[in-house]
């Protein structure tokens, strides 16, 4: 909602971190990254895809859904 200050950074949506890759804060529409998962997605990409960080970025950004607002 316009106005709104401060949300719960909600773990796997705008917030994930793993040793083994990197950590993740997302900052925007915050139900379109607890829908899809974003912060997680960047890590698995990362993880399991061997994708670099540049590479994890685009490629879930690129996925994410054209949705109203």
């Amino acid at each position: 909602a316009t106005g709104r200050i401060g949300d719960s950074p909600i773990i796997g949506a705008g917030t994930y971190a793993d040793d083994r890759a990197c950590g993740v804060s997302c900052t925007g529409t915050g139900e379109l990254f607890i829908r899809h998962a974003v912060a997680h997605d960047v890590v698995a990409r990362m993880l399991y895809g061997k994708a670099t960080l540049k590479e994890a970025v685009s490629q879930t950004i690129a996925q994410l859904p054209d949705e109203p607002g």
